[in-house]
């Protein structure tokens, strides 16, 4: 599924902007705090179906949300807007896979694996289907960000919350160009740290 195709079936993208707005004025905040919930697990429904890898046992979609909620919930009053809420998703996300995953080594005492499908630019599948160690990932993403902390949120924002350019662009601060240009460079770092010959 291309990542900038895909549109969220929850109405208008500044909706929940709005209605965090107004949740944090105490203005009908008890109906816009439901709305908030509604729209917001949705967005998280929305890209779990985009990352959860149907062929893993480690964890599924409705865990992921499910999980990735947890870690969010308490935290949404200060949420400021839709692109800082699909941020930190894409992060509670990207740990909730991680902790399956190594707690899944962990019981297999080394076995299974957990795998990521690395997207391309165009969202899509590359030719090489590059299906990586998520914990790998996490590795070479820490790294990352010890130097080149912007292209390592633009990854993680893209690979993990499959935010669009735009949405990118609007969360760093960049113009969209530069968000692709990030996620490129990103991305070939991450694959020759997974890759170092």
């Amino acid at each position: 599924m291309d990542h900038d195709a895909a549109q969220t079936s929850t109405g208008d993208t500044g909706e929940l902007t709005q209605l965090l707005h107004v949740a944090q004025r105490g203005e009908n905040a008890h109906e816009a705090e439901a709305r908030v919930v509604e729209l917001a697990y949705n967005e998280m429904r929305r890209i779990a179906g985009a990352i959860a890898d149907p062929r893993s046992h480690t964890v599924n979609a409705t865990a992921l949300v499910h999980e990735a909620w947890i870690k969010l919930s308490g935290n949404l009053g200060s949420v400021t807007d839709r692109r800082h809420f699909l941020a930190l998703a894409a992060r509670a996300m990207r740990q909730v896979m991680l902790d399956a995953a190594r707690a899944r080594k962990t019981g297999k005492r080394g076995g299974d694996r957990h795998r990521f499908t690395l997207h391309d630019a165009d969202g899509a599948h590359d030719a090489a289907r590059a299906v990586i160690d998520l914990a790998d990932i996490h590795d070479a993403l820490g790294a990352l960000r010890s130097t080149h902390p912007r292209q390592a949120e633009v990854f993680e924002l893209r690979a993990f919350g499959t935010l669009t350019f735009a949405e990118i662009a609007g969360i760093v601060n960049v113009s969209e160009s530069s968000a692709r240009v990030d996620w490129q460079f990103a991305r070939a770092s991450i694959r020759a740290g997974l890759d170092p010959s």
